[in-house]
């Protein structure tokens, strides 16, 4: 490893060290605390887990697939491998900048255009923006009944957000073309980034015909159920206070869920997640300590899930042939 690159690592690690320490002073916590917590996850309930974010993993990568024009489609595996490896980057590394490593590894390895690639990465994000939404406000909603306040509000930005993504998304092909017709009167490196942008609306068009759309709509559905069972199984065998039920952990869940999508989280995730389990669960009425010591155990199990799944995907790519000729 270059010695930037270590040093840059090493940055990386520290931040969240430092992000998770913050975490855990402020709320008092201790490592025996996250150690005691883990110890209540059984084996059972750990492989219903793992097993719900492999199915998860099956249910992402087919909707990356039907995103994908059909000339440009790579077979499942493929996707797989490479939505696997994707996920790894994006856990780890800060920020969401792994995000573009699916664009890298669809366009190495299987030949699909970058616009293609970012075109069904879009798509897929303003997919799970709206099953978040729909889901998680579902659950909110129910909890308001009871809870009120803080709820309610979580309730309403997310039904608001999921129909912000809907309106955005139905008028993306409209703005990607005016946005190349106006950079095409530009300079030459203006008239570049304008062909690079009209490409990706042609491509945005081809992911939202209704042959691509409503298959990848339909797949969002199972998959988000994948994605609110696994947390839900974990935060479940954590030990959480009896009166804490399913919706209950599915309101939790959701607030989680929209820490995460905070690009501010250093190495790992760490951090916004935390602070979503802690407000979801503090509405609830769990203690700081608890709701900490359950949301970072949830983390760090799926952590260890995404990098069991990325090391298997990158160990596949490194002793398989690349399945099409790279696109040029």
């Amino acid at each position: 490893m270059e010695p930037d690159r270590a040093t840059k690592l090493l940055i990386r690690l520290l931040l969240a060290a430092g992000l998770l320490a913050l975490l855990m002073w402020w709320s008092g916590l201790h490592v025996d605390d996250v150690a005691r917590t883990l110890r209540r996850l059984g084996p059972g309930t750990f492989a219903a887990a793992f097993g719900l974010h492999v199915v998860s993993y099956l249910f992402r990568a087919r909707r990356f697939q039907v995103l994908v024009p059909i000339a440009e489609r790579p077979p499942l595996a493929e996707v797989v491998t490479a939505s696997a490896a994707h996920n790894l980057a994006v856990q780890v590394l800060p920020a969401k900048t792994g995000e573009l490593t699916l664009i890298v590894y669809l366009r190495g390895r299987s030949g699909v255009s970058g616009s293609a690639a970012t075109a069904s990465l879009l798509v897929s994000r303003l997919l799970d923006v709206l099953m978040l939404g729909a889901i998680g406000g579902l659950a909110a909603m129910v909890v308001a009944r009871e809870r009120g306040g803080l709820a309610l509000v979580l309730a309403g930005g997310l039904f608001v957000g999921s129909l912000l993504v809907a309106i955005v998304f139905a008028r993306a092909t409209r703005l990607t073309d005016g946005l190349a017709r106006r950079l095409a009167t530009r300079g030459p490196r203006a008239r570049r980034v304008g062909e690079i942008v009209g490409r990706l609306g042609t491509a945005l068009e081809s992911a939202g015909q209704r042959t691509s759309l409503v298959p990848a709509l339909l797949l969002s559905v199972p998959l988000w159920l994948c994605v609110f069972g696994f947390w839900v199984t974990l935060a479940s065998g954590l030990g959480l206070p009896e009166h804490i039920g399913l919706l209950d952990n599915a309101f939790a869940t959701a607030s989680a869920q929209i820490g995460s999508l905070v690009p501010l989280a250093a190495f790992g995730g760490i951090g916004p997640m935390e602070a979503g389990w802690q407000l979801g669960y503090g509405i609830l009425g769990v203690d700081l300590d608890t709701a900490l010591a359950v949301g970072l155990s949830t983390h760090l199990v799926q952590l260890f899930n995404v990098s069991v799944l990325g090391g298997l995907a990158h160990l596949r790519m490194a002793v398989r042939p690349k399945a099409r000729t790279e696109a040029s």
